[in-house]
């Protein structure tokens, strides 16, 4: 079976060998069965086809905060930690442990959150986006002057493995790995959230500069903190624990 690769363009399942009286599925449409398709079958149990990461559906991982559409999600309290909107991970001040497989950093455009868009432009680099005119920096305006905000931001998708928290009983820690079952999932950070990304970019360069990303264990804790004025449900971490090197080596097995 194909091992999902976090950073290919496309993944390509094991090519099927079809016999000659391999059975073929006819899908007629409403346009009359002058428009069939025949559509050979995969091998059962198997899947085939040319696979692009817009295939796969890796869960978010999502901090319920005072407000916002998670908010009013029945059952969620504010600090509560969910990966793919409804299983909840940790609650407020609950300790949480994470492996971080890789980490992805990109530049969007700095828009105020619509549901209906337009969705941001992306940039690789700073160059580009200094190319379309927009800025990183806040503009300090004076005395009296509210500063100017950046109209560009940098964002970090961590794509990660969560441990099972002890009496989780949730389909969604389907990984076994050193000893537990674990949850794949990503983390998006941005804005006040960017402190998570800034870590594990400094955690790399120094304590984990040795046997790299996949060394770190993290714990995460969530607690009140102030940003802009408001009080928001915001995580700290904290490395506590190093994989050996046959478990670095299993996880480049499984995600490499």
């Amino acid at each position: 079976m194909a091992k999902f690769k976090a950073s290919a363009d496309a993944v390509s399942d094991e090519s099927v060998n079809l016999a000659d009286d391999a059975a073929v599925a006819v899908l007629g449409d409403d346009q009359g069965p002058g428009h069939e398709v025949s559509v050979p079958l995969a091998k059962v149990g198997e899947v085939s086809g040319e696979f692009s990461r817009s295939d796969f559906s890796i869960p978010l991982l999502q901090i319920v905060q005072n407000v916002g559409p998670l908010s009013r999600v029945p059952g969620l309290k504010p600090g509560d930690v969910v990966v793919a909107k409804e299983v909840v991970i940790a609650h407020d001040s609950e300790p949480w442990k994470f492996v971080a497989l890789s980490i992805t950093k990109y530049f969007q455009e700095r828009l105020k959150y619509d549901p209906n868009g337009p969705r941001p432009l992306r940039f690789n680099t700073e160059a580009e986006v200094r190319e379309a005119n927009l800025t990183l920096e806040w503009v300090n305006n004076g005395p009296g002057k509210q500063d100017t905000p950046p109209t560009a931001e940098p964002v970090a998708v961590i794509a990660m493995l969560i441990r099972r928290p002890e009496g989780n009983t949730s389909p969604v820690f389907s990984v076994p790995f050193s000893g537990a079952n674990w949850a794949l999932c990503q983390w998006i950070v941005q804005r006040t959230l960017y402190k998570v990304a800034k870590r594990l970019f400094t955690a790399r360069a120094t304590e984990l500069a040795e046997k790299g990303l996949l060394s770190g264990l993290w714990q995460v804790v969530v607690r009140d903190a102030i940003a802009g004025g408001n009080v928001i449900k915001a995580p700290t971490l904290a490395l506590v624990g190093r994989c050996s090197d046959e478990e670095i080596a299993e996880l480049k097995t499984k995600f490499s």
